[in-house]
């Protein structure tokens, strides 16, 4: 979930925590589809962010804000 480990904290490990038993996602199955190659050719925005690992808004928010900011204006 974060790429650095001085990002966790006890705030991400208790969100993290909290939101295990509300995941309603079979991502097993997910991971063994092909929903991403046939999605990206209809990506037209795409902004990696540095260093941040799958939750960029809480690791790099400030970059995150900026990405969003970004694509909202185009």
């Amino acid at each position: 979930m974060l790429a650095q480990p001085d990002s966790t904290d006890d705030r991400a490990l208790a969100l993290h925590a909290e939101n295990l038993p509300r995941d309603r996602m079979r991502s097993r199955r997910i991971s063994l589809a092909d929903i991403l190659r046939l999605t990206l050719p209809d990506v037209r925005w795409l902004r990696l962010v540095p260093q941040a690992g799958h939750w960029v808004q809480f690791e790099r928010s400030r970059a995150y804000d900026q990405a969003l900011a970004e694509a909202l204006a185009s």
